[in-house]
């Protein structure tokens, strides 16, 4: 329930800050875990040594860059099915699930608790699978189930949120390495309702947001003020190096909110958010000089941006029971608009020079209630003539 309203506060809390309406020279390319930087829950793209891999309704899948060719399993077995856990390529996950590739393995966290194969403790197991579809083996086990995670560097950080005999929220971060070093806690707070959220790796910094209530409330109360509510938002950062712990480091004022939303090519892009005038989109060299760079003021809720563009996500207020993902220029112009039914969703977010990528979810009918989820691309230079289309790498 905790983990609940967790979510809730910060769907809420966005959907007040984004509901407003109102560059720099591309930077050098960086080594980065994720492509989109795993903001909010799903961070389903990863790029490897020989090309692309996502995660797709529970399977590993390859794509070699090339536009004329699908994605494939990375399990080759001529007699698998790919949807039992035997399968190498297929791990259950509760929840949407985060990737990362790192040193020649695909890591994701999912399934029910298992024995660490090294020191035969319980808990949620981080799986470790060979890229090429090989193995499959436990890499470590949390004790408690992570509510957000990440793995930069080497070492694989998670938080975690227990209540305590009062019934608040026990929040922490926790970290430990992947060669089987020792598990360490970083951070750690208490809210009567909320917690850490959006942990990621950039540059030489661990960030995580933390979001919270120090009050009892209940959601479902038509008379509750959300925009009034004394919800704390910051956001940390930690040098694994000095283990130093800084708050709000992109800006230096205490009441503004930053968000990250992705890395682009060596740039990070954020929100800094006062009030529903004021949420500017701006980016910031990963490893440069400190300098940040005005994008835009997004119209919506926008998911990701670029050195061109700023995405939104399938989320849309409209009453027609439709969808729409729009893609602007940072003068706000709309540059494309993907129309979809109000069961379907899409997570874009910008991946290459060339493309991209997406996945997107898709009910049948809602008399059958099948739902598919695929991997697609968009071709970039479509996108500045309205003219881009979803091209399907793989379905499942």
């Amino acid at each position: 329930m905790k983990k609940y309203i967790l979510m809730m506060l910060c769907v809420l809390w966005l959907c007040c800050l984004c509901s407003c309406s109102k560059n720099r020279t591309k930077g050098s390319s960086a080594a980065e875990p994720s492509i989109n930087c795993e903001y909010g829950m799903k961070n389903f793209a990863v790029s490897g040594d020989k090309g692309y891999y996502f995660f797709c309704s529970n399977l590993f899948v390859f794509w070699d860059g090339n536009p004329e060719h699908v994605a494939m399993p990375i399990c080759d077995r001529a007699d698998c099915s790919h949807d039992q856990s035997k399968c190498p390529a297929y791990v259950s996950t509760s929840q949407e699930a985060k990737i990362f590739y790192y040193n020649g393995s695909l890591y994701v966290f999912g399934g029910a608790k298992q024995h660490d194969p090294v020191t035969q403790e319980v808990g949620y197991p981080l799986w470790k699978i060979a890229a090429d579809g090989s193995s499959k083996e436990i890499a470590m086990v949390a004790k408690e189930e992570p509510y957000s995670y990440t793995i930069f560097k080497g070492v694989v950080y998670y938080e975690i949120q227990t209540e305590d005999v009062n019934g608040k929220m026990v929040c922490s971060v926790w970290s430990q390495p992947l060669d089987g070093g020792e598990e360490k806690e970083i951070f750690h707070s208490q809210y009567q309702n909320g917690g850490l959220a959006m942990i990621q790796g950039i540059g030489d910094l661990l960030y995580f947001k933390e979001s919270g209530i120090d009050m009892s409330i209940d959601l479902e109360d038509p008379e509750l003020d959300f925009e009034n509510l004394d919800l704390n938002q910051v956001l940390y950062t930690y040098n694994p190096k000095t283990e130093e712990l800084r708050s709000n480091p992109m800006n230096e004022e205490e009441d503004w909110t930053t968000i990250i939303r992705n890395v682009f090519n060596g740039e990070v892009y954020y929100n800094l958010w006062k009030s529903e005038e004021e949420n500017a989109m701006w980016s910031k060299e990963i490893d440069g000089d400190g300098e940040v760079s005005w994008v835009g003021v997004p119209q919506f809720y926008v998911r990701a941006a670029d050195p061109d563009y700023m995405y939104t996500t399938w989320m849309n207020h409209e009453t027609d029971g439709t969808h729409e993902v729009k893609i602007f220029d940072h003068d706000g112009n709309v540059k494309q608009t993907i129309s979809m039914r109000g069961t379907d969703r899409l997570d874009i977010v910008p991946a290459t020079e060339e493309y991209v990528f997406g996945y997107f979810v898709e009910m049948t009918s809602e008399e059958e209630g099948d739902m598919y989820s695929s991997i697609v691309l968009l071709e970039r230079d479509k996108i500045a003539e309205g003219k881009a289309e979803m091209i399907t790498l793989f379905k499942r």
